[in-house]
């Protein structure tokens, strides 16, 4: 329960900079690795015609930028932007899922 309760601290201190603030780290691309993706995937993330759709809600469209230049540089995937529910989700092109992220993981 203890070391719980420190992982929680670690990762609220690095994703959230008041309560009900979502903030992405400047090196966001270290933690984004193959287990990372497929965890974000599983837990918010939705298959759609047009690709897969990571869901960015509550984040700036700054931090979105900056997820998808790291997705980019981590796994060389192709990213867009569509609008979703007021906020902004992030779209992963179709060909990354059948051609490499099968292989990722």
């Amino acid at each position: 329960l203890l070391l719980y309760n420190y992982l929680v601290l670690i990762i609220s201190t690095l994703f959230f900079s008041a309560p009900h603030k979502k903030i992405v780290p400047s090196n966001v691309a270290q933690y984004l690795t193959p287990l990372a993706l497929a965890h974000w995937i599983m837990c918010d993330g939705s298959k759609h015609n047009s690709g897969l759709h990571l869901n960015t809600y509550g984040f700036s469209s700054e931090d979105i930028h900056l997820l998808m230049s790291s997705l980019n540089k981590n796994f060389n995937v192709n990213t867009s932007i569509l609008p979703g529910r007021g906020d902004i989700i992030i779209n992963l092109v179709l060909e990354f899922i059948l051609t490499r992220l099968i292989f990722l993981l």
